[in-house]
């Protein structure tokens, strides 16, 4: 957790604790997301256990889509509906979203909120690395060096349980 946390410290200031270098509006959808990330990691637990994670993930989207529905008043929208955005939007819903989560809380089920937070944490790292692959965005040696502590605290947690499950068989 140590690995993790001075990870997002040198990413969020560059190193220098009186800098932010996130901008307020990044800072609140960053908390956002962390927060709902924690809620959808640990809420769901005994539930997944009890009823499987693609029942569980059927029912909470079922539920976000009318939430959002409503709330967003779709029915105010026109859409053509074409051959490719169908195809765009059951590629979306199913692959992106239903697949995805489902796969999320499966993982979530066999190793545990924790681990599968942290491996989680990879996931914005890959989103940088093709940023500069592909954007060439330019990253500070601080960014690096966070985002190498970050995946350190993934490595470490899974070594960890790596050599606890050789312990458990022996």
């Amino acid at each position: 957790m140590i690995l993790a946390l001075a990870g997002t410290f040198l990413l969020s200031t560059h190193g220098n604790p009186g800098t932010l270098a996130l901008t307020p509006t990044t800072l609140a959808w960053g908390s956002v997301a962390a927060l709902t990330l924690a809620t959808y990691t640990l809420l769901p637990a005994r539930l997944i256990a009890a009823y499987g994670a693609e029942l569980v993930v059927g029912y909470g989207l079922v539920i976000a889509g009318v939430g959002v529905g409503l709330v967003g008043r779709v029915w105010r929208y026109s859409i053509t509906w074409t051959p490719d955005v169908i195809l765009a939007m059951t590629i979306t819903v199913i692959l992106g979203t239903a697949v995805a989560f489902t796969a999320y809380l499966w993982g979530v089920n066999r190793i545990g909120p924790v681990r599968a937070s942290l491996v989680g944490c990879i996931e914005p790292i890959a989103a940088t690395v093709f940023s500069a692959l592909v954007m060439g965005s330019a990253y500070t040696g601080a960014d690096i060096a966070g985002m190498s502590l970050i995946i350190g605290a993934v490595v470490s947690i899974c070594a960890v349980d790596l050599v606890r499950a050789r312990r458990v068989r022996q």
